[in-house]
């Protein structure tokens, strides 16, 4: 996972990625941020002019990236594995 992208989301940058690895599951195209084909140069190049033209995109983004940070706080991960080992505990 990403963990790069959590953190530019909490501060509030929007997020230009590829299709890369777990970054998918953070950064939703057109949701929070703008995804491209791996190896998409020109892809990446528009992305950039798009976030650079529109402040109401990128506040856009930036809401709904802090709604995707709140998932993957510390106190949600914890409790997600706590919730998992307990599961393996009752098996």
């Amino acid at each position: 996972m990403g963990s790069s992208v959590l953190d530019a989301m909490s501060v509030g940058l929007p997020v230009i990625a590829t299709k890369a690895g777990g970054i998918p599951e953070i950064a939703k195209d057109k949701v929070n941020g703008i995804l491209c084909e791996i190896g998409d140069a020109k892809g990446l190049a528009n992305a950039v002019c798009e976030l650079a033209d529109s402040k109401e995109l990128r506040k856009f983004y930036w809401e709904n990236s802090m709604k995707m940070v709140q998932e993957f706080s510390i106190e949600n991960t914890y409790q997600k594995y706590m919730e998992l080992y307990t599961s393996l505990l009752s098996v």
